[in-house]
């Protein structure tokens, strides 16, 4: 209709297609040079969120060519653009700029129609995997059935990973980010993770949630536990390195199950996955990556559904020293925190505090009668670092 070469590309102005038979030296020179200085993703307004289509021209030093350049908007954002090489000796007219304003709608609708068939196709994959891990079906051969229609191959024995972007919800009020915000970070992290399973045909099963993914990575049923470990925390590792480099300035944290043997009992992985990256978090922030074997007394304390219990434990022993240290401003918690971090060295800990030994020997006395234990009596020692511990859960 408009006689002229035209090309198709990606948002990014990655080449998506092209109409011309690519023999044209002089079309192939204009096309390097407007590939080689036009800035696709900050040119203009075109990386904004956008609600028309608004065709710009400009001219292509060196070549005989100007360039018509009409973005193909979906949902208000800039989903690729329509680009039309004219010599400019030919003049121009409207109906050069409608053919292509209308060639960059069609190019929109038939866009929603592959993206509304890909959300369909989604949704199905989610509930199956929602299914999975609750064991919804009456046998493993009508899972695996239900498997293949989704497109999932499904395997022996998993190991789960539970991962979710750190302080998302801080970041987005502290950015004063608009609502798409948090939508817009979450469907990166889904993207990466599925970029990377399709590059490496890891045939991963995913599960989006309100606030985390869960990752569902085939293991080797042979393996030994600890060898499907050093495994998963490789893989880990790589996924949280592609995953913050593609989130730019934000990051990320995974949180790992043991070994899986039974997939009917996939609801045990979960479980650990997100224990492990909720204590893990509350222990070390955020951009870790920590194994449910490796949270140590935190695994029975996560277990431990009565906060109740945990908090009268809590105020049986450390809270008695949060409340002399508000009194007296002293500091016996920081104190008996650093008595054990040494291995109950009196030395150690004092260098530590940048105080007298002698300081220190009657910082311990002082908590022995605050709490009514001896840090000297092996189970009231145990009892005291216990408390530490709930004390770091419950804050």
């Amino acid at each position: 209709m408009i006689h002229s070469p035209v090309l198709i590309l990606d948002y990014q102005g990655n080449r998506y297609s092209h109409g011309w038979d690519g023999k044209c030296v002089a079309v192939q020179g204009a096309v390097e040079a407007l590939m080689s200085t036009w800035d696709w993703r900050s040119e203009g307004d075109y990386s904004a969120e956008v609600e028309d289509s608004t065709i710009s021209w400009m001219k292509l030093e060196d070549t005989p060519y100007e360039v018509c350049v009409c973005p193909i908007i979906v949902e208000n954002e800039v989903n690729g653009y329509i680009v039309a090489l004219k010599l400019e000796s030919v003049c121009k007219d409207l109906y050069y700029e409608i053919a292509i304003e209308q060639a960059a709608i069609m190019c929109a609708l038939r866009t929603m129609i592959t993206f509304n068939t890909k959300e369909v196709h989604r949704r199905f994959k989610n509930r199956f995997a929602q299914d999975l891990l609750a064991w919804n079906f009456r046998d493993i051969a009508y899972a695996r059935k239900q498997a293949a229609y989704v497109g999932w191959v499904l395997r022996d024995s998993y190991s789960v990973l539970a991962i979710s972007i750190d302080d998302l919800g801080s970041h987005y009020v502290e950015r004063g980010a608009d609502e798409g915000y948090i939508q817009a970070a979450l469907e990166l992290l889904y993207k990466t993770i599925t970029q990377l399973d399709k590059a490496n045909n890891l045939e991963l099963i995913i599960h989006e949630q309100s606030d985390c993914f869960l990752v569902l990575k085939p293991q080797d049923s042979l393996d030994s536990d600890d060898r499907v470990k050093e495994l998963t925390m490789e893989f880990s590792k790589a996924l949280q390195t592609k995953v913050n480099a593609s989130l730019e300035d934000l990051t990320a944290s995974i949180g790992i199950s043991r070994f899986n043997r039974d997939i009917r009992k996939l609801s045990d992985g979960q479980k650990q996955a997100t224990s492990a990256l909720k204590y893990g978090r509350m222990l070390e922030n955020g951009n870790g990556i920590w194994h449910y074997d490796d949270l140590g007394i935190y695994r029975i304390l996560c277990e431990f559904d009565k906060k109740a219990e945990l908090q009268g434990y809590y105020d049986d022993t450390i809270a008695r020293l949060e409340v002399y240290d508000q009194e007296h401003k002293a500091e016996l918690v920081k104190t008996l925190v650093a008595y054990f971090d040494n291995d109950c060295s009196f030395q150690k800990a004092a260098d530590e505090l940048f105080i007298h030994y002698n300081t220190m020997r009657y910082r311990i006395e002082r908590i022995n009668e605050v709490t009514g234990l001896d840090v000297f009596d092996s189970n009231d020692r145990l009892n005291l670092q216990v408390g530490l511990k709930i004390g770091q859960l419950l804050n």
